[in-house]
């Protein structure tokens, strides 16, 4: 019985293949190539097929199943179209074999990057194989390690509490508990305890202020209690995210500052990843308050000039450009401009390649138009190919009021520059449509304007005025309504 099937769901262990990395394609192939993991000598195979005509493409149907089953069991095709009942069975069985190999892989590198993961299968396995000198020499080992690192974070706690319990499980062995330091695993497992839980809080406050949630939260009153022991008060990632529960709950000006003020005091015996956080929840306390109405770009540009100082802007080996971003804005609002440009010069080489150019461009375009240099923003502004949604609106919203502030004398191409923004704007399948319309409004606003401005129509400033006041979304009323009352 043939098929009639024409589009097959892709199985889930082409998608899982999908999601490597064409470093961990090349890695599976070797594990797969290994007679230990892998007997069966068709997978090697079914992987060279699919990486070379599947898995880099985003369709599969039933005329690749096909192709794909004839190139991997050799049979004689004349008389096939779509494939039977049972050659499907045999591919999906091999497609089976495929996925738990893949998943195995992965299990395999996710040991080798989880220290303790992997410490804690080691440290049993030699104690299960009574092999107690070597056993000794990588506990002996991992403290050392432990003893030289001066920032320290959960994974540090995780690896310090594998250790303490193994030397536990050690002396159980032996018959020799009076040797063991149980203070010492005492307090591993409440500072680990100490740091889930408030990182549970952490994220069931921000999940019932985003989505109206209510958690029931009884159970934290342990792990404060715990806090308030003096073996625990001076642990620095303890006192920061208990500080930054805190800040979340109260949302006061006390509890910024007590936040800010312990990042300053303790952040050398912090990771980066750690310090980020705290620096970000800061940054979205002030947003906040900015929603609230409050003038908060002050603040949020000592925060990344404190991220920069500590040297937390870039992350891993890139800078996001969401985040130069966002920089670039509140040094624009607080006239922090040398050093917005000290920044992008600085993190350059951060930002990623394919889109470096028109980053650097948009931003120094931002810079030069908050400064008043129209003529030097568009100069910017044209050199800007697209990065994403968010800097291309932004980018066209920004080119348009550098047109409208350039122009001495009235200019038919201008017009039509805005016309055809508009158009982007209105078939832009990415923006909603309350975006959409409100981008039109300031278009069609910033027209007649731009009209008025030129003694190029008959309508008065006081009309467009009242017309814009009745506008219920518009992107920026606000710089609209100042041009108006710049006219004549």
């Amino acid at each position: 019985m043939k098929s009639k099937i024409k589009n097959n769901k892709e199985p889930v262990g082409i998608s899982l293949l999908k999601s490597f990395s064409e470093k961990e394609l090349a890695g599976f192939s070797l594990f797969i190539a290994n007679q230990y993991f892998n007997s069966d000598k068709v997978i090697p195979n079914l992987l060279n097929v699919l990486k070379k005509n599947v898995i880099r493409y985003d369709s599969y149907d039933s005329a690749q199943e096909t192709k794909l089953y004839y190139s991997i069991f050799g049979e004689d095709k004349s008389s096939h179209t779509d494939l039977s009942s049972a050659q499907k069975s045999r591919l999906n069985s091999k497609y089976n074999t495929l996925t738990r190999l893949a998943e195995r892989f992965l299990c395999v590198n996710a040991i080798e990057k989880e220290t303790a993961i992997k410490n804690q299968l080691l440290y049993k396995e030699l104690l299960n194989k009574k092999q107690y000198a070597l056993f000794n020499r990588h506990i002996n080992k991992e403290k050392k390690v432990l003893e030289s690192q001066d920032k320290i974070d959960l994974e540090f706690h995780n690896n310090a509490l594998v250790v303490e319990q193994a030397v536990l499980d050690h002396a159980h062995q032996t018959s020799n508990l009076g040797e063991v330091n149980l203070q010492d695993l005492n307090y591993q497992y409440d500072v680990q305890y100490i740091l889930k839980k408030l990182g549970l809080y952490i994220t069931m406050l921000s999940n019932e202020s985003i989505y109206e949630k209510k958690y029931n939260k009884a159970s934290m009153q342990i792990a404060l209690d715990l806090i308030q022991l003096s073996d625990y008060k001076d642990h620095a990632l303890i006192n920061l995210t208990y500080s930054t529960v805190n800040l979340i709950i109260q949302q006061n000006k006390i509890a910024f500052d007590s936040l800010l003020t312990l990042l300053d005091r303790q952040w050398l015996e912090i990771t980066k990843d750690d310090l980020n956080v705290f620096y970000n929840v800061s940054i979205n306390y002030c947003a906040k308050k900015l929603r609230r109405g409050e003038n908060m770009y002050k603040n949020i540009f000592d925060i990344y000039r404190m991220m920069h100082e500590k040297d937390l802007l870039v992350e891993g080996s890139v800078f996001p450009e969401s985040k130069l971003k966002n920089i670039v804005a509140v040094c624009c609002k607080v006239g922090e401009f040398n050093w917005a440009k000290n920044i992008i010069d600085n993190y350059r080489q951060y930002i990623r390649k394919p889109i470096r150019e028109s980053v650097c461009h948009f931003h120094f375009g931002a810079l030069a138009f908050y400064q008043q240099d129209y003529n030097l923003a568009l100069h910017h502004f044209i050199r800007v190919e697209s990065i994403d949604i968010n800097h291309d609106v932004n980018c066209r919203a920004l080119l348009l009021r550098s047109h409208y502030e350039v122009d001495s004398d009235y200019d038919e191409r201008t017009v039509q520059i805005f016309r055809s923004t508009e158009k982007y704007f209105y078939e832009n399948k990415a923006l909603t449509s309350n975006i959409k319309k409100g981008y039109r409004n300031f278009i069609r606003t910033l027209i007649n304007l731009y009209r008025i401005k030129h003694f190029a129509t008959k309508m008065s400033k006081e009309r467009l005025r009242e017309k814009l006041e009745q506008q219920d979304l518009n992107i920026d009323k606000n710089w609209l309504l100042q041009k108006i009352d710049e006219l004549k």
